[in-house]
């Protein structure tokens, strides 16, 4: 029987704490939503949709030093696929000369990505 796979989220925050904590990397948690309030004031009134992000953006987003090259990450589970904003976000970020590493499925993965692109550029 094979062990259960390990949840995107705990995935996410190890690779957050990893490369977050490298004296090269800075890097924030990034969220893409929307929500709605639901407004005391006016019951009367439509609530406006307030979104968070851009649709496609990476799970953290950061800047490696010295270069200042932007940072995107992108976490998948193991059986996690990327959609095709989060394909286009990634290209976006190659094209303009960021530091894109996608889909990032553990630890070890994105560091060996990280070492690889930076020694690529």
């Amino acid at each position: 029987m094979m062990p259960p796979a390990t949840p995107e989220s705990e995935v996410l925050r190890a690779i957050h704490a990893r490369l977050g904590s490298r004296p090269d990397v800075r890097l924030w948690r990034v969220n893409v939503a929307v929500a709605v309030p639901i407004s005391q004031a006016c019951p009367r009134c439509r609530p406006k949709a307030i979104r968070f992000g851009l649709p496609g953006m990476a799970d953290l987003l950061g800047i490696v030093a010295p270069s200042g090259r932007m940072l995107s990450v992108e976490i998948k589970s193991e059986e996690g696929r990327m959609s095709k904003e989060q394909v286009a976000w990634s290209e976006m970020v190659t094209k303009f000369g960021g530091v894109s590493l996608a889909p990032v499925r553990s630890v070890d993965m994105a560091e060996a990505m990280l070492e690889e692109a930076m020694h690529a550029h």
